[in-house]
């Protein structure tokens, strides 16, 4: 099929349908797009696209039911869909796609590569199916004329050497369609002897040319023999079969898929003359879709591996588990991991997997055997003999447990820190680039779940010196007698931690320092004792507005210092918007003869340009300032 075939992408978001048309018309292709089962519909029945790539979950009409309407139409009978599901849809959904008449089904998330591959698969079988059509069709009106003509030239004709000529003439016109069209053609008895093929036939069941292939019968062709039974079975029940899927295999013993349409010829006395059918080679075929389930299992694989890194795993146990998957989507006989050693220059083993012998805690330098090789070069290997391998470990050189060796690096930020390999034991096993692709992936896990568990231990570490730091200013007297909030020494003791722990963890902070407005003019028209309310009822705005973990001080006086963490998710002109937000609240509730106002100025803290708590304090008071000096304006 040329790429100048005509796509149309429906869904019902306009992100999906831009990036699916971007990897189509990338590769050469003709798109539409439609936003709806409604609207993709009516764009099918107006442009008449040569395939459809359709999501099941729509909101106005479901893509189960716009694949079931385009299927009746029969102006879009030769327009092929392909389905398109997330990973929530349920497992039936393939099935159901299929019975209602979809020819291709895929689960997001799917790679561009892998999208585009199979579409060119689908138009391909489109094509050859559109051929095969054309040339079954030019077949049958052959035969048509043949026989019409042999009876008009039967009755019209007094000559008989004319219609002689004239049924040659036409035979030899099907005779010649029947050697040269590209599709496997035959006629076979009913006992399974093959008593006409053409050289497509030939060429595609392997034999030298059709009169190699008669000599055979038919039926030691079938790689299963049920199959011949069960086709044989609908031939009787219905007359013609089309599209039989089945195996045949060839005299050098390889195998081949194929469809088989087939139907019974009878004779004028209604026995059965010869049955006559076409066979399509669908190997490649079957061997995308037999890749497309290979990749949905290694996902399905990966996404199980990264949910688990997410929840809370002893690391020896997760680092077996991802061994095990490894192996088994590789069909590998066993496994291991070795973590590194940097400054001793050893990788050491932590999971030895279906193993002979057990080699957890097995020590290799760098450079010695498969994972000390890879920890000091950062390179992938595959050894396809490791007996004969010039690098081999002399812990293993008395057993030599085994032959094919797939080992490849776990890098985290540019540095090896641990290797996986995985193991086959028979003679005739070995690995493939696409096998070191899948181990990379897993090796990469393997990674994330070390690093994950180092980040873990130490935030552990950091919240239990937290904690102690936390006693230690309960024990002090480090907050404010008036508010509750922490006062300016605990607030610097504090920040001080914090700053350290956001350099180590690269996150950023954001301190606020603000004031409040009216306090002198409260103290010396009202009194004292109202300016320390004010103080006080600043000081529960503010905790009102500030999370738990978030450290909120009285510096002194009517300064106040907030000190939020996650920098990225809390912004300066939010905080204070929750905080004027909450003093109209407050102002609201009571009247104490005066209106509470509070001016706020922010700095923030980046990991990547260091500073000190005092720093941070004095960008924020000019922030402050600044503040004042617009309201001013």
């Amino acid at each position: 099929m040329s790429q100048s075939a005509k796509l149309l992408v429906v869904d019902d978001q306009g992100v999906l349908i831009q990036a699916t048309r971007l990897a189509l018309e990338g590769a050469g292709y003709e798109t539409l797009g439609a936003e709806g089962g409604a609207q993709g519909l009516r764009m099918a029945r107006e442009h008449k696209p040569d395939l459809v790539l359709l999501a099941v979950s729509m909101p106005d009409i479901s893509g189960l039911e716009v694949c079931r309407l385009i299927k009746a139409d029969p102006e879009l009978k030769r327009t092929f869909v392909i389905m398109l599901s997330g990973t929530h849809v349920d497992s039936d959904s393939r099935s159901v796609c299929l019975d209602i008449g979809a020819d291709g089904y895929m689960t997001r998330p799917v790679a561009n590569r892998e999208l585009v591959a199979y579409v060119e698969a689908i138009l391909r079988i489109r094509a050859a199916e559109m051929a095969l059509r054309n040339v079954q069709a030019e077949t049958q009106h052959l035969l048509e004329q043949s026989e019409q003509a042999r009876h008009t030239l039967l009755s019209l004709l007094e000559d008989q050497k004319q219609v002689e000529e004239a049924l040659r003439t036409s035979e030899l016109r099907y005779r010649n369609l029947f050697e040269r069209v590209p599709v496997g053609l035959y006629r076979t008895a009913s006992d399974g002897r093959i008593l006409d093929a053409n050289p497509a036939l030939a060429q595609m069941l392997g034999f030298a040319d059709p009169a190699a292939l008669a000599a055979v019968n038919v039926n030691s062709l079938y790689l299963d023999p049920t199959s011949r039974v069960q086709e044989l079975a609908l031939l009787d029940l219905e007359g013609v079969v089309r599209r039989y899927e089945m195996q045949y295999c060839r005299p050098d013993g390889s195998s081949i898929w194929v469809w088989d349409t087939v139907r019974t010829i009878p004779g004028d006395d209604g026995r059965l003359l010869y049955q006559e059918g076409s066979l399509e080679d669908i190997t490649e075929r079957k061997r995308a879709e037999q890749a497309l389930r290979q990749r949905v299992e290694e996902l399905a694989a990966l996404q199980a591996t990264v949910l688990e890194i997410a929840a809370p795993h002893d690391l020896p146990s997760l680092l077996r588990k991802i061994v095990e998957r490894a192996a088994h989507l590789l069909h590998a006989d066993s496994g291991g991991i070795y973590l590194c050693d940097l400054a001793a220059q050893e990788v050491r083993c932590m999971v030895s997997y279906n193993t002979p012998s057990d080699y957890t805690d097995t020590v290799l330098r760098y450079g010695e055997g498969a994972a000390g090789t890879v920890a000091q070069t950062g390179r992938p290997l595959i050894i396809d003999d490791y007996r004969t391998w010039g690098e081999r470990a002399a812990v293993f050189n008395t057993e030599q447990p085994f032959l094919s060796v797939l080992s490849a690096p776990m890098i985290w930020q540019r540095q090896v820190i641990g290797v996986i390999h995985v193991l086959h034991y028979a003679e005739h096993r070995h690995f493939s680039q696409a096998d070191l692709d899948v181990l990379t992936r897993f090796a990469n896990h393997a990674a994330v779940a070390v690093e994950n568990t180092r980040l873990y231990e130490q935030a552990q570490t950091e919240i239990a010196e937290r904690k102690r730091a936390e006693e230690l200013l309960r024990g002090l007297s480090l907050t404010d007698d008036l508010t509750g909030l922490y006062n300016r020494r605990g607030f610097l003791l504090l920040a001080q931690q914090q700053l350290k722990l956001a350099h180590r963890m690269k996150e950023g902070l954001l301190l606020l320092f603000g004031d409040l407005d009216s306090l002198k003019t409260i103290n010396d028209t009202l009194g004292h004792a109202q300016g320390d309310l004010a103080l006080v009822d600043i000081a529960t705005v503010l905790k009102e507005t500030c999370r738990e973990s978030d450290i909120v001080a009285r510096l002194g006086g009517d300064e106040f210092a907030v000190l939020a963490q996650d920098a990225a998710e809390v912004s300066a002109h939010s905080l204070l918007t929750r905080v004027e937000k909450n003093l109209e609240a407050h102002n609201a509730r009571g009247d104490r003869g005066y209106k509470l106002a509070f001016s706020l100025g922010s700095a923030r803290y980046d990991p990547e340009t260091p500073c000190t708590v005092t720093d941070l304090l004095a960008q924020a008071d000019d922030s402050m300032y600044q503040q004042k000096q617009i309201r001013k304006i």
